[in-house]
């Protein structure tokens, strides 16, 4: 194996090595790529788990897309665009040598944010509902679950496969999602989302709330399923996850809030959504001086209203 010294202090570099060690030989001859060049990638997502983001040294965590995504966005923001696009690439081809069992890896998008799908509007949604509500057994409830936690919970799609009936629990009167991974938070299901999840939630412990008795977490779960029941909107995770975002930015969920329970860290990461929101009125803006809520529709709903 390749003698490699990395520039990080001698103490770390010995906290780090058996981990990335141990990763460059299991991958060996499985990617294009040489001892040499693993190293490079692998060595410093290691380092930036530890002691930047304080994630454990796990292979299911540190070759996870979404970590190796975040990875070549935060830890290589000095990196051009085309070398952030080389690691990552690497890291790619770790992961599949290593997690096999991940199936399919969620394909690789270009670096930097993207624009939101436009969210349903409320026809599309009520067309979503009749066509699970239309599914037979155990196909239909399956259906409704998903709608429930796309449009009533905004998971990413990665996390729907995830969710099992023991992650469904009610507090005060609240029904919520207890999401794990790198973005665990508990998710309030909205109100007209509840009853779908309510009674799954009483199921014998431990079954997957969406397509329960599989075996695998295929991150295809969705696509495979609406392949095999076609649907009269199209339906997308990530469109499911904007509707719920420009709802809750709609009603004036406080900022905090909602960037907590849609598992973002700043911001910035509800700017791409803000261009479906119509700017509050006069009226709004006032009443918040008497403590009333905004209550605008979103941008996308206006456009939908009949002129008056």
């Amino acid at each position: 194996m390749t003698e490699f010294q990395p520039h990080l202090p001698n103490d770390r570099w010995a906290s780090l090595k058996p981990f990335v060690d141990a990763v460059i030989a299991d991958s060996a001859g499985l990617t294009a790529y040489n001892d040499r060049e693993l190293y490079a990638a692998v060595t410093p997502l290691a380092n930036w788990l530890v002691y930047h983001v304080a994630l454990p040294l796990d292979r299911d965590v540190a070759f996870d897309p979404h970590t190796v995504d975040r990875f070549c966005v935060e830890g290589l923001a000095h990196y051009t665009k085309a070398g952030r696009g080389t690691i990552r690439s690497r890291l790619r081809r770790v992961a599949e040598a290593l997690l096999p069992e991940m199936d399919e890896l969620a394909r690789e998008r270009p670096m930097g944010p993207s624009a939101p799908e436009s969210p349903y509007v409320e026809e599309e949604v009520t067309s979503l509902w009749s066509w699970a509500n239309a599914l037979p057994g155990a196909v239909g409830s399956n259906a409704m679950r998903l709608l429930a936690l796309g449009l009533g919970g905004g998971l990413f799609g990665a996390e729907i496969g995830r969710v099992r009936n023991g992650d469904i629990v009610e507090q005060n009167g609240v029904l919520a999602i207890r999401v794990g991974g790198l973005r665990q938070r508990l998710v309030p299901v909205l109100s007209d989302w509840r009853a779908p999840l309510q009674s799954f939630r009483l199921a014998p412990s431990g079954g997957w709330v969406f397509r329960e008795g599989r075996d695998t977490n295929n991150r295809n779960l969705v696509t495979d399923f609406v392949g095999r029941h076609p649907c009269p909107v199209e339906l997308h995770a990530g469109r499911m996850r904007t509707t719920w975002i420009v709802h809750h930015l709609s009603i004036g969920t406080p900022l905090a809030v909602l960037l907590a329970i849609a598992g973002l860290r700043k911001a910035e990461g509800l700017d791409r959504y803000l261009r479906f929101v119509s700017p509050p009125t006069q009226q709004e803006v006032l009443g918040l001086g008497k403590g009333h809520q905004l209550q605008s529709l979103t941008t996308w709903e206006a456009s939908q209203q009949p002129e008056s």
